[in-house]
């Protein structure tokens, strides 16, 4: 999984995370398609340790309260975080 994964152990780890989600956001803002969009805001958390927990909710957290009124052709409750 390796290729496809962010490691979060320092402060630059997680804005690297956040930045690509903001991203995935602001792509699936534009994305017409409804299956790519849902595609787009799908986040899969590997490890369910502590760290994992944390970083899930930090991203549900993010779609439910913070991004939601920030985008108008997407719901950001939407948006799945699977851990």
């Amino acid at each position: 999984w390796e290729p496809f994964t962010f490691k979060v152990k320092t402060l630059p780890d997680a804005v690297k995370l956040r930045n690509h989600i903001l991203s995935c956001f602001e792509q699936a803002e534009k994305e017409k398609d409804a299956l790519k969009q849902s595609r787009l805001l799908r986040f899969i958390v590997c490890g369910a340790g502590p760290t994992g927990v944390e970083v899930a909710g930090y991203i549900q957290e993010l779609c439910n309260y913070t991004l939601n009124k920030d985008f108008k052709n997407i719901n950001a409750q939407n948006a799945q975080v699977i851990l």
